[in-house]
């Protein structure tokens, strides 16, 4: 024990802290992985799906909600208009692509119009947290943004920008039981949601803040 302590202290002091920040960076990886493992993000309601039959021009024909009762289709980035995602991300998180799935910039602002105003301005919410929010709705609160904002972490870890990213478009509320990007272009304006004008796309992207009081309807 005494051989090993002295070769440890004989050790130049970059060495025992290069060292000592590989172990701390194996234990926190190792801790890490081991909470994804117990507590997975749960999926049920993005994999919960509503059913459309469309005909042979691609019209709708007929269709089943999903078990939950929602008008809910899976949607990913390929098939939307390139002119929405632009406008989604400009408006909801301008650092979409760089962030680890929480943006410190955004916090620190929120955080700084809290203290200067009073109230909440802005909530510092990217698109992870609110992902995370989606699927497991809850109720606003500070101990549910700590939830929204270590789930988003976990994930962008697990599946990325992309993958996030395509959990939001099939999950935005788009009024009512409509849920998805998809799904809230074939209803409100009766076609897919590759195309879509400027007023449509814009108004895809404010419905999930309003749902009820933005819907056309």
């Amino acid at each position: 024990m005494s051989d090993s302590k002295n070769r440890w202290k004989s050790l130049p002091s970059w060495a025992r802290l290069t060292m000592m920040g590989g172990a701390a960076c194996l234990l926190t990886t190792t801790l890490l992985l081991t909470l994804d493992r117990l507590f997975p993000p749960d999926l049920h309601r993005a994999q919960a799906q509503a059913l459309v039959l469309y005909d042979t021009t691609g019209a709708p024909l007929d269709g089943r909600v999903s078990t939950d009762g929602s008008w809910r289709l899976t949607t990913n980035r390929a098939a939307v208009d390139p002119a929405y995602l632009a406008l989604l991300l400009r408006t909801e998180d301008r650092r979409f692509w760089w962030h680890p799935g929480v943006d410190p910039f955004s916090i620190l602002r929120a955080a700084g119009q809290l203290m200067l105003r009073g109230h909440i301005v802005s909530g510092g919410s990217t698109l992870a947290m609110q992902t995370a929010r989606l699927l497991t709705p809850h109720r606003h609160t500070w101990r549910g943004k700590v939830e929204d904002a270590l789930r988003a972490l976990q994930l962008e870890w697990r599946y990325g920008h992309a993958g996030v990213l395509d959990l939001y478009l099939s999950l935005a509320p788009e009024g009512g039981a409509i849920e998805g990007t998809a799904a809230g272009s074939l209803f409100w304006f009766g076609h897919s949601a590759a195309h879509l004008s400027p007023a449509e796309a814009a108004l895809l992207v404010a419905l999930p803040r309003r749902p009820a009081a933005l819907r056309p309807d």
